[in-house]
């Protein structure tokens, strides 16, 4: 049976929908309500299918959004955004993703059509101070920016960042808390005021020494003087540019012997000091206080493990990574580090995720307890939401936790799990 019109059916077909008769009868009126109706009819799946694309285009890959771009004619907002600093003389092509986490807004939406030209402006100076090196142009942009969408949409909590990698390519993202997730993704500690104290003494210049030897290691991280920022060095337990450079090779002593002589000062400040740049600090300090296990330094630092300053849950879990990594006998705080991996803050999830993958990767001979693995599981739908995201320093750990857990744990990472 002939299911498919013939050309001679469309065409009376057309003729109908598309032949306009503006003389008004009572034999045309309805021919006229129909033509109406479908015209109608038309532009609403017109207008259907133009939603579905362009919504379906901001949750996939630049790489794609290229060619429907083309195909539609719709500009993305990293392209305008690219287009808006392109006149000043930067490079674009390393310019790869924007995305957000924590939300299921699309950036149009966190943007919002009302005030999206001048948003997408403070977005655009803030990307143009970072790729200038410009900190004020940057953090004034960012800043002014997070506080309009903070307020507008109602947030506990967002935050900007842009991270430029070793290869030069750069990536932005939105890390946002919703209302519905502010009682479990920020649930943090602070000192309290009652034992908080300004400590004015340097304890053997150690604070000072350490500054001088972070300057060094970035000057020679940026001039290419050495391929590696961190490496493993015996006798410590972390190091941000390792000792190896000559440049850089004098401060090991100084502080391996200076942190041994300070270790309680440097504690109590850790644990009292109003200025949280000090605290931070003495976390990597702390790593040159050598001993046979580090139990002493993991429960220290565990105490700030939740810290509300981001920077220094960042710098803990620096210094956990390293030693999951190069002394994986270590028990750390399993809890707090699976907790962390959902952080508010991209620099600290990273740190976070690559502690949770070395941590896996050396217990797989059945270190893990039953327990532990059973907790993993709970949070596989949020390291499969991480795995989505572009940004290298995150995407990379997820998807090789969901890998280790899958081939060395026999986990069934696909199955459903409540998180």
């Amino acid at each position: 049976m002939r299911t498919i019109p013939s050309s001679q059916e469309f065409r009376k077909f057309a003729d109908f929908v598309f032949t306009f008769n503006p003389s008004v009868t009572k034999e045309n009126i309805p021919r006229l309500f129909m033509q109406a109706t479908l015209a109608a009819g038309l532009a609403f799946t017109g207008w259907f299918l133009y939603k579905c694309i362009t919504s379906y285009c901001s949750s996939i890959p630049d790489s794609i959004k290229g060619i429907t771009t083309k195909f539609f004619g719709q500009e993305t907002i990293l392209e305008k955004i690219k287009k808006r600093i392109n006149e000043h003389d930067v490079d674009v092509t390393s310019i790869k993703a924007i995305e957000i986490y924590g939300s299921d807004k699309s950036i149009d939406e966190l943007l919002d059509e009302e005030f999206k030209d001048s948003r997408e402006k403070l977005l655009a100076n803030a990307l143009l101070g970072h790729l200038k090196k410009d900190k004020k142009l940057e953090t004034g942009n960012k800043d002014q920016l997070c506080m309009t969408l903070k307020a507008w949409h109602k947030l506990p909590f967002i935050d900007f960042s842009i991270n430029t990698y070793l290869d030069g390519s750069t990536y932005l993202i939105f890390d946002v808390v919703e209302s519905k997730d502010e009682n479990t993704r920020l649930k943090f500690t602070s000192i309290p005021d009652s034992v908080k104290i300004a400590h004015n003494d340097d304890p053997g210049d150690l604070l000072k020494k350490f500054d001088e030897y972070v300057n060094i290691g970035m000057n020679l991280y940026k001039t290419g003087q050495f391929e590696k920022g961190e490496e493993h060095v015996s006798g410590t337990w972390h190091t941000l540019f390792g000792h190896t450079h000559p440049q850089l090779k004098p401060y090991l002593e100084t502080f391996i012997e200076g942190v041994k002589k300070h270790k309680e000062e440097l504690i109590d400040i850790l644990m009292r000091d109003i200025d949280d740049s000090k605290a931070a600090k003495i976390i990597f300090l702390l790593s040159y206080s050598y001993m046979e296990d580090c139990t002493e330094l993991v429960m220290i630092l565990k105490k700030r493990i939740a810290d509300q300053n981001g920077k220094i849950r960042e710098h803990v879990f620096r210094v956990f990574a390293h030693i999951a990594k190069y002394h994986f006998i270590i028990e750390l705080p399993f809890s707090e580090i699976l907790s962390a991996i959902n952080d508010p803050l991209t620099i600290v999830r990273s740190k976070a995720l690559k502690t949770l993958y070395h941590y896996l990767s050396h217990q797989k001979d059945g270190y893990i307890t039953e327990v532990e693995l059973n907790k993993i599981k709970e949070f596989i739908p949020i390291l499969k939401k991480i795995e989505k995201l572009q940004q290298p320093n995150n995407h990379y750990f997820a998807n090789e936790i969901l890998r280790v857990l899958k081939d060395h744990y026999g986990i069934d990472i696909n199955k459903s799990e409540k998180s």
